[in-house]
This record gives structure tokens, C-alpha cells and sequence, in this order.
């Protein structure tokens, strides 16, 4: 038996913002690999994935620089990591804010491309959305609409015999200092 799932609300707002942060990254990526080519700074793709996911974080280039200069001599060590660091933020330097921009997830480098994990939107918006799966849930959240749809169908048939337009459901229903629902006798409910 599948299970049914409702959704209840979702956030907008984050869920734009983290799909326009995907056309960031590629876009500000791409900057950025063109600016390496220029430099002939080359990396392989899981450095440059690497770098992504850490937002190019310092660990990250430190670890890349200590990685490429491993296996010189000592005193060459020390020069090609400090070459390495530079060469990776020489970025930061022309993008001044790079360092503040957050990369997304969802972007990747692959065979000398940036790409975008498949399903990336659809996987945001379900991470931003709140659904109910349970069965109690359900059956809560289905006599709620119907309560709505009663109310709404009740305060139009309302609104039409006694000539009032004024009258929505939120006249409907009176609140006591305990929270219990009453029928207010606020209008009449005939001409």
C-alpha cells in the first residue's frame, strides 16, 4: 500500500534562493576555471569538487597545495606550496567577495565542465516543504479542509439570503476566553 503524502507549506523563499545559488556557483565557477586556464593552474576534478563543497575553504587549498608539493624536496616543498596556495586564490583576488559567496551543493565539475546534480530543484523544494504521511495526520488535516469548505459554502449561502456581503467565515465563529467556538448572533440569517 503506498502511503499518501499532502503538503502542507513550503518555504519560498529558501528554496528560490538556494535554486539561484546553483546558477551562481556555475556561473562564478566558470569565471574562475577560465581564469586558471589563462594561468595554466590545472587541477583534477575532485580537487576542484573539493574546493566547491568547502566553499574554498583554506583547509581545502592548504590540503591541495601539501598534496601537489608532497613529493618534492623539502626546500622545493615549501616553494611550490606557497605556489599553489597563491594559484588557487589568485580567484579571490579579482572576485574580491568569493570567500563570502556560499557555493551550492548541487553544482559540480565533471570531465572539464561545471554540471548540475540531476533532480537538484525538485530535491531543494522537497528539503524546504513540510508534508504529513501519517495516517492520523491525514485524516486530521482532510476534516480540516472539509471544516473550511463547509464554512466557506455556509457563509456564501449566508451572504445570499440575507443580502449582507460583508458576511465571510470569519463571522462565523466566535472565540470564549477558553478557546471553544461558538455561533456568534451577530446577523440574521434571512431578509
Amino acid at each position: 500500500m503506498k502511503s499518501e503524502r499532502i503538503k502542507i507549506a513550503a518555504n519560498e523563499m529558501l528554496i528560490s534562493d538556494q535554486q539561484a545559488n546553483i546558477t551562481r556557483t556555475v556561473e562564478m565557477m566558470n569565471k574562475i576555471l577560465d581564469l586558471w586556464k589563462e594561468q595554466e593552474i590545472k587541477l583534477t576534478d575532485e580537487e576542484i569538487n573539493s574546493l566547491i563543497r568547502s566553499t574554498f575553504g583554506n583547509a581545502t587549498i592548504e590540503k591541495i597545495a601539501s598534496e601537489r608539493s608532497s613529493k618534492l624536496r623539502p626546500r622545493q616543498q615549501f616553494e611550490e606550496y606557497n605556489s599553489w596556495v597563491e594559484d588557487i586564490q589568485l580567484a579571490f583576488r579579482i572576485y574580491p567577495g568569493l570567500q563570502l559567496s556560499p557555493f551550492s551543493y548541487y553544482a559540480y565539475y565533471e570531465k572539464g565542465k561545471m554540471k548540475i546534480k540531476e533532480g537538484a530543484n525538485e530535491e531543494i523544494s522537497d528539503n524546504y516543504t513540510y508534508y504529513i504521511t501519517e495516517e492520523k495526520d491525514i485524516e486530521l488535516y482532510n476534516r480540516h479542509q472539509k471544516l473550511v469548505e463547509e464554512s466557506n459554502k455556509l457563509s456564501e449561502e449566508i451572504r445570499l439570503n440575507t443580502g449582507v456581503n460583508r458576511i465571510t467565515s470569519v463571522w462565523l465563529f466566535g472565540f470564549g476566553s477558553d478557546g471553544a467556538a461558538f455561533a456568534p448572533n451577530t446577523f440574521m440569517y434571512g431578509k
